[in-house]
């Protein structure tokens, strides 16, 4: 059954909004292995290696911000949406753990927080392509639905982030659009709906 933009949204400003910051999100999730791959191409220098992944790094970040931030608006307006907000979370616990593991590497104990950490990761990721897929079926985006299907595998989930991206663009703009669907609401009659009747021979004049 399709989305109908035009009544079965009560905020579609906010959700649009919502729906953009996600959108934000994957892209900043996008860029950050293209910074990476940039990366690994300079290994023969010391000083840009490190400055592209501390890049990476803050990247995904704020990628991770925009795309919590918008998971979590987006789970007031549509239900189950919430499992990706939880599934980010789970990554970004993932990645301290990593993070801590390397660095107590040193003294034996951090093998125990690594593999803990990408568990947590790959949890995660399933659980955030769950709720890319949710929000797509919510608005009948088959291109988001695909995108989080690919997500979720973990597989093909640099492909389905970008098809994602592109998905969550047209349910965006749908959004946007259906917000000059409602003049009504603030006292005005949609042009559409204005009619000039002539009564008589007579002659409009300006």
């Amino acid at each position: 059954m399709s989305y109908n933009y035009g009544s079965n949204n009560p905020n579609p400003s906010l959700e649009a909004d919502a729906v953009g910051k996600l959108r934000t999100g994957i892209l900043y999730f996008i860029i950050v292995p293209l910074i990476s791959l940039i990366a690994t191409f300079t290994f023969f220098t010391l000083v840009l290696p490190i400055i592209l992944l501390v890049v990476s790094l803050v990247v995904a970040i704020l990628g991770f911000m925009k795309a919590k931030e918008g998971m979590s608006n987006l789970s007031t307006f549509v239900n189950s949406v919430g499992i990706g907000s939880t599934g980010l979370t789970l990554v970004l616990v993932g990645l301290i753990l990593e993070l801590l593991g390397a660095i107590l590497l040193l003294v034996i104990v951090g093998i125990v927080f690594i593999p803990i950490g990408a568990l947590a990761e790959l949890i995660g990721f399933i659980l955030f392509g769950i709720g890319i897929y949710r929000v797509g079926s919510t608005f009948s985006n088959g291109l988001t639905k695909i995108g989080g299907i690919l997500v979720a595998t973990l597989v093909l989930g640099f492909i389905g982030l970008i098809m994602s991206y592109i998905g969550l663009g047209e349910v965006e703009r749908n959004l946007r659009s259906s917000v000059g669907q409602f003049p009504a609401s603030h006292g005005m009659m949609p042009p559409s709906s204005l009619q000039v009747y002539q009564i008589g021979m007579g002659t409009l004049s300006g």
